[in-house]
């Protein structure tokens, strides 16, 4: 039996995620009107508990990895991903609060920044680049539709000029869907990259 016929039959979810989902069913009870109070309280503690002891087991395991990448000489780059798909590290703000408080701030660990998810979460593009200060290492472009610059509202020509300008020298790269058209994609992306070049 090849493995991936395997993955499909297997009736397991991965521990992480399952522990995820269960907390998020927790939450949703605690929200639930009809709920005693005294019960609502109850499952918030649960759903409290659990995060904590989510991020002690996930830090311990991240710290051992960020010992080995500091040997190395590799740079690991933590990404805020926005609300909707995650309930942890929702914004640069909160990514480099983790870095800082929650490990300590090593040098090897660095922020990849996602315009898409930013253009959600962050209170705005130039106190997210100056929070993250030299934290940032990588960008990930996109408009605020997820489709190629240009076609959304975010002014992304003005935000790396704004991280141009603080010294910036690392990589971007492009995260977005192949919209309005992979045609558009295709013809667009050498000048765009050029003009952005030219800040």
């Amino acid at each position: 039996m090849k493995s991936s016929e395997t993955k499909k039959k297997c009736p397991y979810v991965e521990r992480d995620i399952s522990w995820m989902y269960f907390n998020q069913r927790i939450l949703l009870e605690a929200a639930r009107p009809e709920v005693p109070l005294l019960e609502r309280l109850t499952f918030l503690g649960i759903y409290s508990n659990n995060l904590d002891e989510f991020f002690r087991v996930r830090v311990a395991t991240l710290n051992r990895i960020i010992e080995y990448a500091d040997k190395k000489g590799v740079t690991i780059c933590l990404e805020a991903i926005n609300r909707y798909e995650t309930a942890l590290l929702n914004s640069a703000e909160a990514t480099v609060e983790f870095i800082d408080n929650g490990l300590g701030n090593p040098d090897c660990v660095g922020i990849l920044w996602d315009l898409f998810h930013a253009n959600i979460e962050d209170i705005g593009y130039e106190r997210s680049i100056k929070i993250m200060g030299n934290k940032l290492k990588h960008i990930h472009l996109a408009d605020s539709n997820r489709m190629f610059p240009g076609y959304g509202h975010t002014d992304i020509a003005a935000i790396l000029k704004m991280v141009k300008n603080t010294g910036y020298s690392e990589y971007a790269s492009f995260e977005c869907f192949n919209l309005p058209s992979l045609e558009t994609v295709l013809n667009e992306t050498g000048a765009w990259v050029q003009k952005m070049r030219e800040l």
